[in-house]
């Protein structure tokens, strides 16, 4: 594949040996400047091709830098899908680097270098995928430079992903002199189920002394990435309201419980008024 960043076009060779040329919308931009194939779900094809264009200026919002997104829909045809400007003056798009499924949606992920954004300290875009377009337009996460360490410079000048030992994918973003490893954590999905005993109500029992009900709730916690770090126990926050719309007082229980691989499950019990 061949870019040609300081004209507007940016021409690649198929597999079948035929040319490939597409044109950005504003001369000077750098467009080709940076090329990233992604494959969005990981069969072994290039779905999407991504192309930076870090000088493309829009100076009426002070925005700098735009990726454009490709769609590969057979071997001889690029067609345009959508781009996605910087959010300030950074040059976004220097970099782009496609990343192992950080979310654990099994899509890859995207990553965009913006080294010069808040005065050349630097900042890096966070992009989940999607199959129909590539990517998320909006960005999941901003990692500044500054914020990792006041001296680094040009933060994001270089980005690449894959994944560890522990099944997780990692991010290395270079900086001048500088590189910093970002670690990822496991995703978990959290399934709740609500059960009632019994699931038919005797208003008119007299006694007062018996539950009118019992609710259990229950939880269970599923890892949506593929670590291999083991049992993870975390603490959860509930609150349980039941209002049956009527003029009777309001039912609220509220607990903190901590999720492990199994069910874990809570019981409260009503009583008549």
């Amino acid at each position: 594949m061949l870019s040609l960043p300081f004209s507007s076009m940016c021409t690649a060779q198929s597999r079948n040996g035929k040319q490939l040329s597409f044109v950005s919308s504003l001369i000077g931009s750098y467009f080709g400047a940076e090329l990233c194939s992604l494959d969005v779900d990981s069969d072994g094809s290039t779905d999407f091709l991504l192309v930076g264009a870090p000088q493309f200026h829009l100076p009426q919002v002070k925005k700098e830098g735009r990726v454009y997104i490709y769609s590969v829909s057979n071997e001889t045809v690029l067609e345009s899908n959508q781009d996605v400007t910087g959010p300030s003056m950074g040059r976004f798009g220097t970099t782009i680097s496609s990343l192992p499924d950080l979310n654990g949606d099994g899509l890859r992920d995207i990553a965009v270098g913006a080294p010069l954004e808040d005065d050349k300290s630097g900042a890096v875009y966070i992009y989940h995928g999607n199959r129909q377009r590539g990517i998320v337009s909006t960005f999941s996460q901003r990692i500044m430079g500054k914020n990792i360490d006041h001296g680094l410079k040009f933060f994001g000048r270089a980005i690449f992903g894959d994944l560890g030992e522990d099944g997780l994918p990692g991010v290395v973003v270079e900086s001048r002199g500088a590189a910093v490893v970002f670690r990822s954590k496991p995703v978990f999905n959290v399934l709740a189920r609500l059960s009632f005993h019994p699931e038919n109500l005797d208003a008119l029992s007299p006694d007062k002394n018996v539950a009118l009900v019992k609710i259990t709730a229950c939880f269970e916690k599923v890892e949506a990435t593929k670590s291999k770090a083991g049992p993870v126990s975390s603490a959860l926050n509930i609150t349980c309201t039941l209002n049956v719309t009527s003029q009777a007082s309001q039912s609220m229980f509220s607990q903190t419980l901590k999720l492990r691989d199994e069910n874990t499950c809570v019981s409260y019990s009503i009583n008549r008024a």
